[in-house]
């Protein structure tokens, strides 16, 4: 469809997204790759109507979601007994002893 702005330009439509790539971005942030004997094992994908890892571990004890970060969650696994742990939404920890669905 064109664009709103400038006819002569196309801007998707119906279920169609024109999408761009700036090539002279580079990636500055990555996930951790291990904290002590954690190790980092992908990234994937949460909801609130299915879990990923489904208990949700309290960082209370490590100065709360204010204090949040990948070594207070994976302290607060380990200290709980939890052999899979994760990080979501920079503040939320979740745990299991079952690992995640690939």
């Amino acid at each position: 469809m064109a664009c709103k702005c400038d006819a002569t330009q196309k801007c998707g439509a119906a279920d169609r997204l024109s999408v761009y790539a700036d090539s002279s971005w580079v990636q500055t942030l990555f996930a951790r790759p291990s904290y002590k004997s954690w190790n980092l094992m992908a990234c994937y994908s949460d909801s609130t109507g299915s879990r990923t890892l489904q208990n949700g571990v309290s960082l209370a004890a490590n100065g709360g979601a204010a204090n949040a970060s990948i070594a207070n969650c994976m302290s607060a696994c380990q200290t709980l007994g939890y052999s899979f742990c994760g990080a979501e939404f920079s503040q939320e920890c979740f745990a299991s002893n079952t690992p995640p669905a690939t």
